[in-house]
């Protein structure tokens, strides 16, 4: 029997008015080649399995030296053992403009967690969607998470 597990991430809009977030693509599926081993009868998922989906941030006109934190919280409760990472690619964006404290990976949870401290503008920050701890027996079904995206304005990771 082949299951599949699948991930919907959508973003809820929200009232900034220079912040623009896409998640592409809208959904990521899970299957055989997930199991540790791949392709393995009677394996379980890999402790870590990369999504496909990956969000993409920017944020626009803000003067250059005007610090931002970004946060992001899950709009549903949890279902199954399995949990979402959120990892930004600090690479994506100028050196000058996050601090190397910043955490590689942030949970996320029904409560706004940072994602990530910025200052001035971002073109195009790589956000990637983690699954941490999926087991066969508890996460077989397909399931929903819709993102909040908040932005407030000073710098929470710097």
């Amino acid at each position: 029997m082949k299951k599949i597990l699948f991930f919907c991430l959508y973003t809820l809009s929200m009232p900034a008015q220079h912040l623009w977030i896409d998640v592409v693509p809208e959904f990521s599926e899970i299957g055989a080649e997930s199991l540790q081993p791949p392709y393995t009868a009677g394996a379980d998922y890999a402790e870590e399995i990369s999504l496909n989906s990956k969000a993409w941030v920017q944020f626009s006109e803000i003067p250059p030296d005007s610090k931002w934190c970004l946060l992001a919280r899950s709009t549903e409760a949890t279902q199954g053992g399995a949990a979402i990472q959120l990892r930004p690619d600090y690479m994506s964006v100028s050196a000058v403009q996050w601090s190397a404290n910043s955490p590689e990976l942030i949970q996320l949870e029904n409560r706004p967690n940072a994602v990530f401290s910025g200052i001035g503008a971002v073109g195009s920050l790589l956000i990637e969607f983690i699954v941490y701890g999926a087991e066969l027996s508890k996460d077989w079904q397909p399931r929903d998470i819709s993102i909040e995206w908040t932005v407030e304005s000073g710098g929470c990771l710097l």
